[in-house]
């Protein structure tokens, strides 16, 4: 079992090449927030850690370590603006698609249950109970 007490340990056993591509990237995809470069390191660097069973302060120490590095900072900015490419146009297309199914009248239905399912149950109808009739 690998034991690690300083940051040179740390910096010595870190995967380089999973720091500055999208492989710990893909979590954040599920989010509609905008990432910075050093938000990306930090996840990517906080993912490392915690594979290699790391405490935060020298988490802290690397990642103000790595941020000096202007070819991964460089890397990890290209990579920061294609998520947040990618989370702006899926809240666009999100968002129309929620337009179009505001834009949809009232539904035909041949069933109070289809009529219920369609257009939204009315909970004020004296005739019916709950989600259509029971009987």
């Amino acid at each position: 079992m690998l034991i690690i007490l300083s940051l040179d340990d740390f910096l010595k056993q870190i995967n380089y090449e999973k720091l500055s591509h999208a492989a710990y990237a893909l979590q954040i995809l599920q989010n509609f927030e905008f990432l910075t470069a050093k938000d990306l390191l930090r996840f990517n660097i906080k993912s490392e850690g915690n594979r290699l069973n790391v405490n935060e302060s020298i988490i802290t120490l690397a990642l103000n370590r790595l941020w000096l590095d202007p070819i991964l900072k460089a890397n990890l900015t290209v990579l920061a603006e294609e998520i947040n490419n990618t989370n702006v146009n899926k809240k666009m297309v999100n968002d129309e698609n929620l337009s179009r199914i505001i834009q949809l009248g009232p539904q035909s239905a041949s069933t109070s249950f289809e009529d219920n399912f369609f257009n939204g149950v009315s909970f004020h109808n004296n005739n019916e109970i709950g989600f259509g009739r029971l009987f």
